[in-house]
């Protein structure tokens, strides 16, 4: 379970993040949406421990845990070392790998540098980059920005079949409707830096409970899902 108590992160001369009072499950999986420059890639860092908070509380009750930045970082070498970093040589994992990679689309470029791999590409590496192991919580921002169209239903349903089979809570930053819905059971929506809404997919879409989630659920086009 994650609790957040009191957090506030000043993170830049007009963005104050403050956030009173949050929990999230373990187990659960919750989408982050809200206009840009809302909070959410902000309260992913400070959830993963990338940045600090100036005060307040997080508490992770987890074993292991995966950040996916919007960016993510690719070492010059082979896809194969990006994908075993941090990895163990045994058997079993590199069964998994072969079996990713085949998932992801990557097993022709395996000996490939990836550095000089296409943005899409590079995406989908770092994909099986996190799932090659086992993580009690991942924390994506944007994760399927980049990748292409081809790839991008057949990486949400790996990622959907990943979280339930290791029991994996998820928070997800996204633009997308679609990928809200066909990841999350919850809804949390940011507006200047705060949570304003928190609860399940269905009842925040039914009943939003303010101004401004009405205003932006509206906008978000979420007929078209």
């Amino acid at each position: 379970m994650i609790e957040i108590k009191n957090l506030k992160k000043k993170y830049s001369a007009d963005f104050t993040l403050n956030i009173e009072n949050l929990k999230i499950k373990t187990g659960e999986r919750v989408a982050l949406i809200g206009a840009n420059g809302s909070g959410k890639s902000t309260l992913l860092k400070l959830i993963s421990g990338y940045i600090k908070p100036d005060s307040g509380e997080i508490l992770i009750n987890t074993e292991k845990m995966a950040y996916l930045p919007q960016d993510p970082y690719i070492f010059s070498m082979s896809v194969r070392k990006n994908v075993r970093i941090g990895l163990k040589d045994n058997k079993k994992q590199e069964e998994n790998l072969k079996e990713i990679l085949i998932m992801t689309g990557l097993f022709n470029l395996l000996d490939k540098n990836a550095a000089k791999l296409s943005g899409g590409e590079k995406q989908r590496m770092v994909f099986a980059r996190m799932l090659i192991d086992k993580h009690n919580l991942l924390m994506l921002d944007e994760p399927f920005g980049a990748i292409d169209i081809d790839f991008k239903d057949s990486l949400e349903q790996i990622l959907s079949d990943y979280c339930i089979a290791n029991k994996t809570t998820l928070i997800m930053a996204t633009h997308t409707p679609a990928e809200a819905f066909n990841l999350c059971d919850k809804l949390i929506i940011m507006h200047k830096g705060e949570v304003i809404e928190y609860g399940q997919c269905g009842d925040i879409i039914k009943n939003p409970k303010t101004d401004f989630g009405k205003t932006f659920l509206k906008q978000w086009r979420i007929t078209d899902v």
